[in-house]
């Protein structure tokens, strides 16, 4: 029998909060989740609890690639001293980094945020252990003799219910999972896998636990139907979503009613890291249903090749789409990012809807407009889908733009932040230095150890000598070898046709993407990416403005949670000694 304790450090007595579990099993110490609200609060209780372990922590384990799950990871590597492997499985692995990409992107627009940066996120998953489903894994260490081993979760693709086994004690961290199949996700392992059955301890969530689920037919009707009814009025939708887990269901599932029902209407996906998300999910397609590998196997046609659906990653991109559309963008909260500047721009009409498919955290303003959502519907009585309601208020809203500097700003940033060596060159000299260093080999450059004597290069060359190299002897005749002086050609700065070339044409503008098909599928185009954004130097401006809602606002269920009647159920299949 060994020891076994959970501590929570984040995650008890707070709905819809991140997630953080402190496991103690003997001598060894694993952390369960990592997450964090996308307040992103330095000065949160959280924290300083963190920092107290962090560095005695031997292992991570990853359930969900979504900022509840995964955000204060890159933050305890860099500060609080977390260093340890971290296991997931790769869809986790590929999508929790885009996730929090996007996060940095979209903070960096509102703020100067120095919570963690981009090299953070990149130290973080080259730490990652990526698994399999119903792998066996064992640790090593002060963990040896534990073995991890993930079961599918359901409510995010990838998403894991961890099975922690030492000796004759099973211990099952299940949060965040979907008992329901989805269109391109099958339900979790609880309720179909006998090794997951009378665990020593099961540590779970009971956020939905009071929630009463509607069928899933129901939802699907009244999202298509307030969706048509606010195009055809010559509304916008706005869908706030996360930008790599859930927003794969809303995808796929309006592709395809778009398709069938041969809406005309533009379908588009609005985060940083849009393209690179879909690329990502088109080569896990293991990881989905059955049903979605079996129809490409027979059409050779991917269900994540949308036919309606267009991804976008600038918000001027929107521009390309005029008149009514429909928008799902993140992030989920409605405090930063593109939802935020979309909600700013389009609450005031009232033919606009703000659509929300989650209930958000507690403090953000998408918890805020549930709260008035639900008030509203429990006063009209309901007990169904519900109806949208009308916004009628005004209220103030800090708004702040990024904005490159130019000119003399920028200039002066140049001056006091980088060394002289670093400050930008002309692109043709720098190119004839890259020409010159290619021929410093072939000779030898002196500098006079004192200083005060004038600077005099002594350049010896080799060169032929008779007999100096020897030729190979042998039947047949061979050539000779001989050594030659070096050569210095000079950069050419016109063309065959005698016109000055101009290296600006073929320098790329800032934030655009022109890589091909295939390249836009390698992570590391993403990572490079966030740097040069993350790099440009930029100034922020920031104004209240006095905001008019009058547009409709609407919850419909898509969090892809099991209700509390499945909660019960499978807690009473699995029969766990302590829960």
């Amino acid at each position: 029998m060994s020891f076994v304790q959970v501590s929570v450090l984040q995650g008890s007595r707070e709905s819809h909060s991140a997630l953080c579990y402190l496991l103690h099993i003997d001598s060894a110490l694993l952390l369960l989740d990592c997450g964090w609200s996308l307040a992103f609060n330095s000065d949160s209780p959280f924290l300083a609890a963190l920092k107290d372990v962090a560095p005695q922590v031997d292992a991570v384990l990853l359930s969900h690639p979504d900022i509840s799950h995964i955000g204060a990871l890159p933050y305890a590597f860099a500060k609080l001293g977390l260093n340890c492997p971290v296991y997931c499985t790769v869809p986790v692995d590929q999508m929790g980094q885009q996730c929090l990409y996007d996060t940095l992107k979209s903070k960096l627009d509102d703020e100067e945020f120095s919570v963690f940066t981009a090299e953070d996120v990149r130290t973080v998953f080259k730490r990652t252990e990526t698994l399999n489903y119903m792998q066996n894994f064992g640790l090593s260490g002060r963990c040896k003799g534990i073995t991890i081993t993930p079961y599918a979760a359901g409510h995010s693709i990838g998403g894991t219910v961890w099975k922690i086994k030492k000796e004759n004690d099973e211990i099952v961290y299940a949060v965040d999972y979907n008992h329901n199949k989805e269109r391109h996700l099958n339900a979790t392992s609880l309720r179909t896998s006998n090794d997951l059955k009378r665990a020593s301890v099961l540590i779970t969530d009971c956020f939905n636990c009071l929630n009463v689920q509607i069928p899933r037919p129901q939802r699907d009707a009244a999202l298509l139907d307030q969706i048509t009814r606010t195009l055809a009025a010559g509304g916008n939708v706005l869908i706030p979503t996360d930008s790599s887990a859930r927003v794969l269901e809303l995808l796929y599932f309006l592709n395809l009613k778009f398709q069938q029902a041969g809406i005309q209407y533009p379908l588009l996906f609005l985060s940083h890291s849009a393209s690179q998300t879909i690329q990502i999910a088109k080569r896990l397609l293991d990881w989905m249903r059955k049903e979605l590998t079996d129809e490409f196997n027979s059409s050779r046609v991917h269900p994540f090749d949308f036919k309606n659906a267009q991804t976008i990653q600038k918000l001027s991109d929107l521009e390309k789409y005029p008149g009514p559309k429909v928008v799902l963008s993140s992030l989920p909260s409605l405090d930063h990012g593109f939802s935020k500047t979309l909600m700013t721009q389009w609450c005031a009409n009232p033919n606009n809807l703000i659509l929300l498919p989650d209930r958000g955290e507690i403090g953000t303003t998408t918890r805020r407009f549930f709260d008035l959502w639900s008030k509203h519907v429990s006063t009209e009585g309901g007990s169904g889908i519900g109806s949208p309601i009308g916004l009628t208020f005004s209220e103030k809203i800090t708004v702040t733009t990024r904005i490159p500097l130019q000119g003399v700003e920028l200039s002066e940033y140049f001056s006091k932040t980088l060394p002289e060596q670093h400050k930008p060159k002309n692109i043709l000299d720098e190119d004839d230095d890259e020409d010159d260093s290619d021929i410093e080999p072939e000779y030898t450059h002196q500098t006079p150890k004192n200083p005060n004597v004038s600077t005099v290069e002594t350049v010896q060359f080799d060169i032929y000598v008779k007999d100096a190299v020897k030729s190979s002897v042998g039947f047949f005749k061979q050539a000779k070898s001989f050594y030659m002086f070096p050569v210095r050609e000079s950069k050419r700065r016109v063309d065959d046709y005698g016109e000055v070339i101009d290296a600006d044409v073929f320098v790329r503008e800032s934030g655009k993407v022109e890589l091909k098909e295939e390249e836009r599928m390698e992570i590391d185009n993403v990572e490079r990416d966030e740097v040069e954004i993350e790099k440009v130097p930029s100034k922020y401006e920031t104004e209240e403005k006095e905001i008019l809602f009058n547009c409709k606002l609407m919850y419909i269920d898509f969090e892809g949670r099991a209700d509390g009647t499945s909660i019960k159920n499978i807690i009473s299949q699995l029969l766990p000694r302590k829960l």
